[in-house]
């Protein structure tokens, strides 16, 4: 892609996802004068990078979310010396060491371009983002998920203390939504949603594994939406590799499914055409898990989980429900009709 800065033209690479943003300009022997890599987030946090396996010569803009250079730093071959951003930042550019001089650009001048392949505003709202494929096996709202369990993956104590972590952050909603519902709601507000996290030490049985995720969706009071989940760990768990392996996969899980949430009938993030999701009738497990809204819910969730472990969808849902048979929850027969309609829901949108 293409942006400017002045009016001079600049060829940028873009890296927006976890790979390209790690792998960056490692192992790249030559990078040309007007061309540039581009890094970007969803949202704005204070951001730092380092030149390990990087041979070129290097300086960085990072960049806020109004297109604006916070500060421009300057990047030597294979330095392990942190380069941090002035405020938060939601894009870094790297260029050949001299450029920003030689095109005389400073800090607060506007890099135009950057967002352009960023979803489509009415005034505020999304009405074209990132599309809903909902009926794609391989949907579980990646681009929403992948930034928040990224950024909880990170917060993950090597041992887990005897007292409780908290986080909170806000995250940009990219995906279309009904704006008539919208404007009756939050009028012309930007569509975002916090993450409130807890980490919580939970004295478990031995018998335990020591560890469980619950999550919930909805409105926030002041803000259109958040997410709530709970991480319960047994005080001293030492979150080893085949732990985080299992966390991250049942993470993605949880928050995809509290996602789905948000976009359904009457939800902050209600999707054009969605259709009603009537309450469950009774209080049982069958009823929860056979209910209009549950039902895509923990399909699209199984779907994220599936993505991290590379297991079937078929066969993470035959696990789960066959614990809840363990656990006296459901009869053997109502657990095979619940996988059913979790496989075969079809209905994601009013006719």
């Amino acid at each position: 892609m293409q942006v400017s800065i002045n009016g001079i033209p600049l060829v940028v690479k873009l890296a927006d996802d976890d790979f390209s943003r790690t792998q960056g300009l490692q192992g790249v022997p030559h990078l040309e004068s007007d061309v540039g890599m581009l890094f970007r987030w969803p949202s704005a946090h204070l951001r730092s990078f380092w030149m390990k396996d990087t041979s070129l010569p290097l300086d960085i803009a990072y960049i806020a979310d109004d297109g604006r250079i916070i500060n421009i730093e300057e990047m030597e071959p294979f330095s392990l010396r942190s380069i941090t951003s002035a405020e938060p930042a939601v894009c870094a550019l790297e260029v050949n060491s001299g450029w920003f001089d030689k095109n005389n650009i400073r800090p607060g001048d506007v890099v135009d371009g950057v967002f352009n392949d960023m979803p489509k505003l009415v005034g505020s709202l999304v009405i074209e983002g990132s599309s809903f494929e909902l009926a794609s096996s391989d949907f579980y709202y990646q681009e929403a998920v992948e930034p928040i369990v990224e950024d909880i993956m990170a917060l993950l104590p090597d041992v887990m203390p005897s007292e409780e972590v908290e986080y909170l952050n806000e995250y940009p909603w990219n995906y279309p939504i009904n704006v008539d519902a919208w404007l009756e709601n939050w009028g012309d507000n930007i569509p975002f949603f916090d993450v409130a996290l807890a980490i919580i030490p939970e004295d478990y049985e031995a018998d335990h594994p020591g560890w469980n995720i619950e999550g919930f969706a909805g409105e926030g009071g002041d803000t259109p939406g958040v997410l709530e989940v709970k991480l319960q760990v047994r005080p001293g768990t030492r979150f080893s590799s085949e732990l985080i392996v299992a966390f991250e996969a049942e993470l993605s899980n949880v928050i995809a499914h509290e996602l789905h949430h948000l976009t359904q009938d009457g939800a902050p993030f209600e999707r054009p055409s969605c259709p009603a999701t009537p309450r469950r009738e009774g209080d049982s497990y069958y009823e929860y898990f056979t209910s209009a809204c549950e039902v895509p819910a923990f399909l699209i969730g199984i779907r994220a989980e599936s993505a991290k472990t590379g297991l079937a969808v078929k066969d993470l849902i035959s696990r789960y429900l066959d614990n809840q048979v363990a656990a006296g929850l459901l009869s053997t027969k109502e657990a095979e009709d619940i996988s059913a309609r979790w496989t075969g829901h079809s209905l994601w949108s009013r006719e």
